[in-house]
């Protein structure tokens, strides 16, 4: 099947496909920088920073 064939065939569902083949790539970079920031911030014993990056990653992940 080409891409065409494939859009055809659903249109909502492919769309909703392409967008996720994007979205979680970059959510995975977004993930990876804030764990530097939260090495960062465990080093410099900010606990406070260190928790707000913590929930954030959780809640990118999910």
């Amino acid at each position: 099947m080409t891409i065409k064939e494939l859009y055809r065939v659903n249109p909502l569902r492919f769309i909703l496909a392409a967008v996720s083949y994007v979205l979680i790539p970059l959510s995975a970079i977004g993930q990876s920088y804030l764990l530097m920031y939260e090495v960062t911030a465990l080093s410099n014993r900010n606990l406070q920073l260190w928790l707000l990056l913590t929930v954030a990653e959780l809640l990118i992940s999910y």
